[in-house]
């Protein structure tokens, strides 16, 4: 009789054991975020080379820089850490803004595409 069910048995104890050492599932990647913000190199500068130069957006300013008013310029960029590269202030975005002129057009200023902020996770300038 033991023979009888001994493979149905073997079965269900393969089963059991081969699901209780599968690997867990890839743990996700960090949800945190860093604000980057645009430090124009100029007065006033929000052409599209600087908006889109990366060096000219900074993280872990003090005191924190106001937004400037008026229609839609450049101002602060929220981007995942997996988007970024270096630590605390020396920390630098890892890819290419795609920039577009604000709402006020080409000579008010730029801002980064919001397909940019979709793919990289950005919510907010």
């Amino acid at each position: 009789m033991i023979r009888k069910y001994f493979s149905g048995l073997l079965a269900a104890f393969l089963a059991v054991a081969m699901v209780a050492f599968t690997p867990s599932e890839k743990e996700p990647e960090s949800l945190t975020n860093h604000t980057f913000y645009y430090v124009p190199p100029a007065t006033g500068d929000y052409s599209k080379a600087s908006v889109e130069d990366v060096s000219n957006w900074k993280t872990a300013l003090s005191p924190l820089p106001g937004c400037p008013s008026g229609s839609q310029k450049a101002c602060s960029i929220e981007v995942a850490e997996s988007n970024t590269t270096g630590s605390g202030s020396s920390r630098t975005l890892n890819f290419e803004l795609d920039i577009i002129p604000g709402s006020g057009g080409e000579d008010n200023g730029h801002v980064p595409n919001a397909m940019t902020q979709i793919l990289n996770q950005v919510d907010r300038f």
